[in-house]
Parts: structure tokens; sequence; C-alpha cells
């Protein structure tokens, strides 16, 4: 009887001991998924503030070329009035003669 009480209870380890390592296996491979997920993550976030620093980039390049341009497009304008301004005014003498 004492025999076979042995043969059980080491069975009962064994079995145990089964488990143990089923779970410990388990586990490691859960924790290898969720470092994975969280490497994931991270270079994700990173590529996203890279590409909202790029825009940031653009956006600034945009105002700073609009600053510099902005004389020139005005002393345009400017111009382009007085010469509207005067064609009126030739077209409204040149009227006034015809008539």
């Amino acid at each position: 009887m004492k025999r076979n009480t042995e043969n059980q209870f080491s069975k009962t380890i064994y079995s145990f001991t089964n488990i143990k390592v089923s779970l410990t296996i388990h586990y490691c491979c859960e924790a290898q998924h969720e470092i994975r997920k969280a490497v994931r993550a991270k270079k994700n976030r990173k590529i996203h503030e890279g590409r909202k620093k790029i825009a940031r980039g653009r956006k600034t390049v945009r105002y700073v070329k609009n600053q510099a341009k902005a004389p020139f497009y005005y002393g345009a304008d400017k111009a382009h009035r007085k010469y509207q301004k005067t064609k009126r005014k030739m077209n409204a003498i040149g009227h006034i003669i015809r008539s």
C-alpha cells in the first residue's frame, strides 16, 4: 500500500510540475506579447510626434515665406490700384471729350 501512495504522490507532483511549466510558458508568451505591444505603441507614438514636428516646421516655413513676400504683394497691389485709378480717370476724360 505504501508503494502505491508513493506512486500516486509522484504522479501528482509530476502533473503539478507540468501545470506549473505550462502556466510559466503561457505567462512568458503573454508577457512577450505585452512587450511587443508596448514597443509598437512607442514606435507609433514617435512616428506621430515626428510627423507633427515636420508639419509644424512646414507651417513655420510657409508663414515666414508669406511674411517675406507680403511687402512685394502690398507694393504690387498698390501699383495696380494706382494704374486702375489712372485708367478710370483717362476714360472719364476721354468720355467727356467725345460728348
